[in-house]
């Protein structure tokens, strides 16, 4: 949270296209939170406090080409409270790779695709030096935000439990929807 103490009220995305091969459908849907940054715990099942779940939940598919995507709301069973200057981390596991659409480009397209040549970046300053893809996120980049709340950036991880091997790397990848919060709080009563 930013200067003002906040609680979370709803949480807003949408499915990845390739959802059941693109056929879409209901997915169990769970999120989690935890205290402080999510980073270096993605995988660890400790920190992870469940605040919300539902077993089959169909949320709207999202499309890379349309800019006004309907969002449904993910389920929470109370709001989430973050004091002032707090860091909380949140996670949303789907039971589907493409359960959760994500931002892994800043162009907001669904993929960088000067990656398919052989120089990995396509022409003269379109990587990173580090070698990642033009326009990729960094992690605990901030996204979006205001004066009551910031969005960071943080990973992707295909595995089926939290301390399951995961079947790919973990992408850098940002949050695609809607945070609606209340302010609870200043810094100065927090």
């Amino acid at each position: 949270a930013g200067q003002y103490g906040v609680e979370v009220t709803a949480l807003r995305s949408g499915s990845g296209a390739g959802l059941n091969w693109g056929a879409g459908g209901a997915i169990p849907v769970d999120v989690f939170v935890c205290e402080g940054s999510a980073r270096g715990v993605e995988t660890q099942e400790a920190p992870w406090r469940k605040v919300g779940g539902e077993p089959s939940l169909r949320l709207p598919m999202l499309s890379w080409m349309e800019p006004n995507n309907p969002y449904g709301v993910l389920p929470l069973d109370a709001p989430i409270p973050i004091a002032a200057g707090q860091t909380i981390g949140v996670c949303v596991r789907t039971g589907d790779v493409n359960g959760l659409a994500l931002r892994v480009d800043k162009a907001m397209t669904a993929g960088d695709t000067d990656f398919l040549d052989d120089d990995f970046g396509g022409g003269p300053g379109d990587d990173d030096v580090s070698g990642r893809t033009a326009r990729t996120y960094e992690t605990g980049e901030v996204t979006s935000g205001d004066e009551g709340l910031s969005i960071c950036c943080g990973y992707s991880v295909v595995c089926k439990t939290f301390s399951g091997e995961p079947t790919s790397p973990a992408v850098t990848a940002a949050f695609v929807g809607e945070v609606e919060y209340r302010v609870v709080s200043d810094a100065a009563s927090a």
